[in-house]
């Protein structure tokens, strides 16, 4: 386990994806509170202790070159990395669900349909939004705001409902499947992780991990929540 962790966070780092750094931040930000505040788990320490190695391994991080050119050169990237331009043409995004506030344009038109709303100064042309809350509510339209947080707000409370399950199989993996479900939710922001298949996918089985029914011997363990 300690060699996969290394493994991935390897891997993490390498990507040089500042909102996969943030995400993933983030994802075990929510794990470690879990954790914590957890009357199962007794080895507090050890949790204070990774949070204590992870924070030490992130400066180890930021003094080597290439990383910190990375970070540094984030406004002056090529027009479609840059934050900057993502904003920008997050203003057009806006512009157009203005226009299409009920229905939206309809799923799959973002690409054509945003040529019309890109504002002037980018150099390529954003077939996504780089925020996938902005790109599905343009395409479907404001009513999904709606859904979107209902189902958030039930994910959510599921998870940490089974949190509180006595068998460690139930929480370890709860726990698990909810930090990775975060870590997208936050990198989606600025990214369009939900439309790459591969991201979707395990998206999908991560969350469906979390509000997956208990285990029928649920009752054996006399869960109290």
């Amino acid at each position: 386990m300690i060699y996969l962790t290394f493994l991935l966070l390897t891997a993490l780092v390498l990507s040089l994806s500042r909102g996969g750094w943030i995400g993933s931040l983030l994802g075990l930000s929510l794990m470690a509170f879990a954790l914590l505040t957890s009357r199962y788990f007794k080895r507090k320490g050890f949790i204070l202790a990774a949070i204590g190695g992870s924070l030490a391994l992130a400066l180890i991080v930021l003094v080597s070159t290439p990383v910190v050119e990375r970070v540094r050169t984030a406004m002056e990237k090529e027009e479609e990395a840059s934050f900057q331009s993502r904003m920008v043409a997050w203003g057009g995004v806006v512009a157009m669900i203005g226009d299409y506030p009920l229905l939206g344009t309809g799923p799959g038109t973002f690409p054509t349909i945003f040529t019309q709303y890109q504002p002037p100064g980018l150099s390529r042309h954003f077939t996504k939004a780089h925020n996938d809350y902005l790109h599905f509510t343009s395409e479907v339209g404001l009513p999904l705001i709606v859904i979107v947080v209902w189902m958030i707000i039930a994910f959510y409370k599921r998870g940490f409902y089974k949190l509180r399950f006595p068998s460690r199989l139930v929480r370890g993996t709860t726990l698990g499947a909810m930090s990775g479900v975060t870590a997208i939710l936050f990198h989606s922001i600025s990214d369009f992780n939900l439309h790459i298949p591969a991201n979707a996918i395990l998206f999908t089985v991560l969350a469906a991990l979390v509000v997956a029914p208990l285990p029928k011997q649920e009752s054996a363990y006399r869960f109290q929540p």
